[in-house]
């Protein structure tokens, strides 16, 4: 693949996360219009109902070659057909020329700029692009190194316990076979707070977080210039701290006010933790930190606690979910699609091009007629 395919598909993918978001949102307009603002579990579904989404598009145009007829049409000849149709009220160059924007967008460019300037602006990305995947290298092998000089105090179920003396917040993170929960040293001597973070990370180990979160670490590279990542990103961490804090209070059956309290126990110790970063990458702390989009970690954490205080939502019902999770596939598919290039140049696209062109002759010969007065 050469570099300008490589940029095609980097675009391609960053084009269709923020349509992934956008429908992300519109969904959770639609809970919160109809008194659902408050299921942060059902919100959390959709949030991995669009990552999930973002893996199958490419998957889209190869489903596609082997059905019939629509799912071999690309969404820009059903578009062309409906205009020729006499559906969309537009002229003909114009409509050539929404339709060729990224075309046009990427020629502007490439002639905009010297061959010299271009160069420097895609080794500009993709220095950015490796540095990000440097850092999660470097998350990894820091959180490995943790793991690795740790104390091992319990065995269960495919899940390891560690202390360490050095980390000052609980998180919990996976190898190729088993789970990892580290525990600071401290916490040795608060037997409560011990139980409640460790019960908080075995409820994320039940839910899947670790696996999303690792999953989303090793897409970041790809995503790091697109603000709808990051804000999805947020919102992710969001929701899932959420859940988990309403999951484990009602499965554990602890008291709340003792719970807040632990957390506040924690992002009291963890203040001014400079190695805090790695463990937003990779694995589930406990206590997050602030980052890019996502404010202060004093408002967040007031924003979990406010949480646990208001208790669980009701859930909607399995009907509602059920449709929004279609419509958002629905979006996956209709953006899978909008992204195939045609095989060929087919009859409707001749006849719209041979239609611009005739259009563009009138006009011009219009200007020759007035310029001749």
């Amino acid at each position: 693949m050469n570099l300008r395919g490589l940029i095609d598909l980097i675009v391609d993918a960053n084009v269709a996360f923020a349509l992934l978001a956008l429908g992300l949102v519109l969904a959770e307009g639609l809970f919160w219009a109809l008194g659902h603002g408050r299921a942060y579990a059902a919100r959390r579904r959709l949030m991995i109902a669009v990552f999930a989404g973002l893996l199958v598009l490419p998957l889209v145009p190869m489903v596609g070659r082997w059905m019939a007829y629509p799912a071999q049409a690309n969404v820009t000849d059903l578009l062309v057909a409906q205009y020729l149709k006499g559906n969309i009220s537009m002229s003909a160059t114009d409509f050539v020329g929404l339709l060729s924007w990224r075309h046009e967008a990427l020629s502007v460019l490439d002639r905009g700029m010297s061959q010299d300037g271009a160069v420097l602006m895609a080794l500009a990305v993709l220095a950015i692009l490796t540095t990000r995947a440097c850092f999660v290298a470097f998350s990894m092998a820091s959180i490995a190194a943790i793991i690795a000089r740790g104390a091992v105090i319990r065995r269960m179920a495919g899940v390891t316990i560690v202390v360490d003396d050095q980390v000052r917040i609980p998180f919990s993170t996976r190898g190729l076979r088993s789970y990892f929960i580290v525990v600071p040293q401290a916490l040795l001597t608060d037997p409560a707070t011990l139980k409640i973070a460790i019960g908080h990370e075995l409820q994320h180990i039940r839910q899947g977080d670790i696996e999303c979160e690792i999953v989303s670490a090793l897409l970041s590279p790809i995503f790091i210039l697109n603000p709808a990542f990051w804000l999805m990103s947020r919102k992710w961490r969001r929701l899932r701290e959420y859940t988990c804090d309403i999951h484990y209070l009602g499965r554990s059956g602890c008291n709340a006010k003792l719970y807040a309290t632990s957390l506040l126990r924690v992002a009291r110790q963890a203040k001014g933790d400079t190695s805090r970063g790695v463990l937003d990458v990779l694995s589930v702390p406990f206590v997050g930190r602030a980052q890019v989009f996502a404010g202060s970690a004093r408002s967040r954490l007031a924003e979990r606690i406010g949480v646990i205080a208001d208790g669980a939502a009701p859930r909607p019902h399995l009907a509602l979910q059920g449709v929004v999770a279609a419509g958002l596939f629905a979006l996956v598919a209709v953006g899978g699609m909008s992204f195939q290039k045609p095989p060929s140049w087919s009859h409707d696209r001749i006849m719209l091009r041979t239609v611009a062109t005739l259009e563009h002759l009138e006009q011009m010969n219009g200007l020759a007629v007035r310029s001749s007065w």
